[in-house]
């Protein structure tokens, strides 16, 4: 007496089906390794020479997952942003030159760092957002630096989100090149990296400082990238 084989017992996994899991595996495998490498701190460096010394004095040990670096310019400890702030809400000069410095002494004078809500209004999932900072490579290298908060079910952990780019010659367009949540890098997806930096400064849309900046930038033609500086052409 001969037997049928059941249909259902000869179907074995499909091209689609492994490439599927394959695909799923990866994904996770990503988003697992971004939430390992996020949760070590990255460290600040004020210049190449700086860099230079950190990477002699860690010559020879392991390279463990703490060892990355961002370059960020100590506040200047004068006043100077204020004239060449004027300068550039005023509209009446050709050409203003901020300092790397002289950005981060006038951020943290006018961009305060929010306060999370109190009480039952204070949402389960909180990402606060500090004063932003910036720095340079000295090579045309800009980084924007933004220290922030994540509040997940009461625990809080700071991070810090470094973005690096350039302008692009003869335009103010800044053109992100990277992004980092502290030692982990953001996947290169199209538009992934603009979208972040965007989705965190929206944070500050709302204050008067940013509002002024935002119109005073619209009067900036250019944009140069000096060792030290930012040169804005109007």
């Amino acid at each position: 007496m001969s037997t049928k084989k059941n249909k259902e017992e000869d179907v074995g996994p499909t091209l689609l089906g492994v490439m599927t899991s394959a695909v799923l595996m990866a994904v996770v495998g990503v988003i697992l390794g971004f939430l390992f490498l996020s949760s070590f701190p990255t460290k600040a460096v004020a210049s190449v020479k700086d860099r230079d010394a950190l990477v002699q004095e860690r010559a020879g040990l392991a390279p463990l997952p703490d060892r990355g670096i961002y370059f960020e310019t100590p506040a200047s400890r004068t006043r100077n942003w204020e004239v060449q702030r004027r300068a550039l809400l005023g509209g009446s000069a050709q050409s203003v030159e901020f300092q790397f410095g002289d950005l981060n002494a006038w951020a943290a004078s006018m961009f305060r760092p929010g306060t999370p809500p109190a009480g039952p209004d204070q949402p389960k999932v909180l990402l606060l957002p500090g004063t932003p900072k910036f720095g340079t490579d000295g090579e045309g290298l800009v980084y924007v630096i933004l220290p922030m908060n994540a509040t997940v079910m009461g625990y809080s952990k700071p991070y810090t989100l470094c973005a690096t780019g350039t302008f692009l010659d003869g335009t103010k367009e800044f053109v992100v090149d990277q992004v980092w949540v502290n030692n982990a890098v953001v996947p290169p997806v199209p538009g992934l990296n603009d979208y972040v930096v965007g989705a965190l400064m929206d944070a500050f849309a709302e204050s008067e400082e940013f509002k002024a900046v935002a119109q005073g930038w619209d009067a900036v033609k250019s944009v140069e990238v000096t060792a030290t500086s930012l040169q804005l052409n109007l």
